[in-house]
């Protein structure tokens, strides 16, 4: 996030909604367009990962920061 989006702000939350497990890490980067992104490991690893539990991974990015939540139903 430091490297790529140049972020200086990063929150990690965890938390419970609506009978789900909630994983966001939210950063004031300068985003991407996620439509174009490269096929790295990074989002590729992240979406794995997410599903190989059962979630549901969603990725939001803008010139404000980026979203990366994974929704797990409990």
């Amino acid at each position: 996030m430091v490297k790529y989006a140049e972020a200086d702000v990063v929150k990690i939350i965890f938390g419970e909604q609506a009978g789900s497990f909630i994983l966001k890490i939210i950063d004031n980067g300068k985003g991407f367009d996620a439509e174009q992104a490269k096929d790295g490991n990074g989002l590729n690893n992240m979406l794995r990962r997410c599903e190989e539990c059962g979630g549901l991974f969603k990725l939001i990015s803008s010139e404000m920061g980026t979203e990366v939540q994974c929704e797990i139903k409990l």
